[in-house]
């Protein structure tokens, strides 16, 4: 990469090949450049000392919106893990949209709250890292029937497996290992 090469293309080529940290050194540079704090927080993420970790996590509180861009309006405060200066791991809701964020190719794990839309998102050629997806069940009543709620997490399962066969990704859901958590556990009768 070249110097003169704008930082949108220098994110993309992250981006297009998120296991080539070279392509972040890069960015981180050019980042840097421009006195952006991004750049230091890719750099002391690539350090492994106590102050780095120290320091590259105050960066990442008072400019977390920042990093994120357009993933903070579908992530979940809090919950997201950065690797080499990138989200690998977060919890969001899976609302229908198309994932249409180019920033979704570092994350790895996901937690993924369901909800009444189909998942879409799991689709998404830009989930290209995905390694993980665990799902958390939308919150029913809990005066719910067991055997209703059960129905209703396999209607679930089902639209998630179609849509992680749409983008190629059978293997990141596996069985028995679906859900994350139950908030309602079934009542006894």
């Amino acid at each position: 990469m070249f110097a003169s090469e704008p930082i949108s293309e220098m994110f993309e080529a992250v981006w297009a090949a998120p296991a080539e940290l070279s392509r972040r050194l890069v960015l981180a540079d050019a980042l840097i450049e421009q006195n952006d704090p991004r750049g230091e927080f890719i750099m002391l993420q690539f350090e492994t000392s106590a102050r780095a970790r120290k320091r590259s996590q105050k960066l990442l509180d008072r400019h977390r919106a920042h990093f994120l861009g357009r993933l903070r309006d579908v992530i979940v405060p809090g919950t997201d893990v950065w690797s080499h200066g990138f989200v690998v791991e977060a919890s969001t809701t899976l609302v229908g949209g198309d994932a249409g964020l180019r920033a979704w190719a570092t994350v790895e794990r996901l937690v993924a709250n369901l909800t009444q839309h189909e998942p879409r998102e799991l689709a998404s050629p830009n989930l290209v890292s995905l390694r993980s997806l665990s799902l958390v069940p939308e919150p029913v009543d809990r005066w719910v029937p067991w055997h209703v709620r059960e129905a209703q997490k396999e209607k679930a399962l089902r639209a998630v497996r179609q849509w992680l066969a749409k983008g190629r990704r059978v293997g990141v859901l596996q069985r028995g290992r679906e859900w994350t958590r139950d908030p309602s556990p079934a009542p006894y009768y």
